[in-house]
């Protein structure tokens, strides 16, 4: 079946009305969390105020722990036996049914969440002031870069939730817990690793450091260079090309399923 838009269009409309009371308990749930996150960050008062990054750790807690548990449960249809036909009978492709789940699940939730935090921040920074005893900074004095990092940063983070979720049909989110939890490990043995063997100088056995290795320092310029070419082109590589590597294997299981 071809790409077609406003089969899309009808999708995500069809999407929307069936999770609709979903989104409503997650917008209920973000605005609360809002607030007890800002409780939270008010534990530090000084002269007054509430440290300035509040509204970013707030924002950050909203968006990217919202986004996960509600991404990872994006898949609905697939939970039982008649939903998944029912859903399979819908006339629409294999790549529709991707970008509206994509689209519900990245672009409406970071809408949604944006404009729950704008109307949280400013009612719980009028309620919580007097019970925390400081104010907190104002939503026009936060920092745009900082709103737009932690956009960037769930971007990457739920390419890989959205894999996860297509992967697991039942209980997805201990699943996926458990799943990034075993890779962070094999990441952090394989860094590891590959750290033992290209800085072999520098250690004594497996754990202890080489005490005649202090002698040696690595040159400035290099650290630097390799600082600046890390900060410069990781991010790049992965919004680029990891993302949309992860969007093509999450399509690709997608269809997979439905086959």
């Amino acid at each position: 079946m071809e790409f077609n838009f406003s089969r899309l269009k009808s999708l995500i409309k069809r999407d929307l009305s069936f999770q609709k009371k979903r989104i409503t308990i997650y917008s209920i749930a973000i605005f609360f969390f809002c607030g007890f996150v800002m409780l939270l960050t008010g534990d530090e008062v000084y002269d007054g105020m509430i440290p300035p990054d509040a509204g970013e750790i707030v924002f950050a807690a909203l968006l990217i722990v919202g986004g996960i548990i509600f991404t990872i449960h994006i898949f609905t249809e697939y939970r039982t036996h008649a939903e998944r036909i029912q859903y399979l009978s819908l006339p629409a492709s294999h790549l529709e049914k991707f970008l509206s789940k994509l689209f519900l699940s990245l672009v409406f939730f970071t809408l949604i969440t944006i404009a729950i935090f704008i109307i949280g921040y400013i009612f719980f920074g009028f309620l919580l002031p007097p019970i925390i005893g400081g104010e907190f900074v104002s939503l026009f004095d936060l920092k745009i870069d900082i709103f737009l990092l932690i956009i960037l940063t769930y971007y990457i983070v739920h390419a890989v939730t959205l894999l996860f979720a297509s992967l697991f049909n039942a209980f997805p989110l201990p699943k996926t817990i458990v799943s990034m939890g075993i890779i962070w490990l094999l990441s952090f043995l394989v860094f590891f690793i590959c750290l033992r063997v290209v800085l072999y100088d520098h250690f004594s056995g497996i754990f202890e450091k080489n005490l005649e290795s202090y002698n040696y320092q690595l040159d400035p310029q290099w650290v630097e260079k390799i600082g600046t070419l890390v900060e410069n082109n990781i991010p790049w590589i992965v919004c680029l090309i990891v993302v949309p590597f992860l969007w093509l294997v999450t399509y690709f299981k997608i269809k997979e399923k439905e086959a």
